[in-house]
């Protein structure tokens, strides 16, 4: 995964607010909280309160807090960290009609 995001990493404590923690769907159509790891302009990754064995969508929606957002993508990574937590990681096409404001946010931290 390092090759594939290239892009410098934001740490999550100097995050704007509204992209610390997101809502998302892993299709189901249930919206589950996330926490932001880190974050770049090529992907995200998320900490779940799910464990690696119940993902079985690589597909998500990854929605805004303040729903004025989403982004629909593919985890590229998980990585299991106990019994009801996993680590996910997505890299960002070009097709997400949310990026704009995903970048505009990133782009207030520098």
């Amino acid at each position: 995964m390092g090759e594939r995001r290239s892009q410098n990493r934001i740490l999550v404590k100097n995050l704007p607010e509204l992209l610390k923690k997101f809502k998302i769907d892993l299709g189901t159509g249930e919206l589950i909280n996330a926490n932001t790891v880190d974050a770049s302009k090529s992907g995200i990754s998320l900490l779940v309160p799910i464990h690696i064995y119940k993902i079985v969508n690589y597909d998500i929606i990854v929605h805004a807090v303040d729903d004025s957002f989403l982004l629909e993508e593919e985890i590229v990574y998980i990585k299991g960290l106990g019994p009801e937590q996993s680590r996910i990681s997505i890299m960002f096409s070009s097709s997400s009609s949310g990026l704009d404001k995903y970048y505009e946010l990133l782009d207030s931290v520098r």
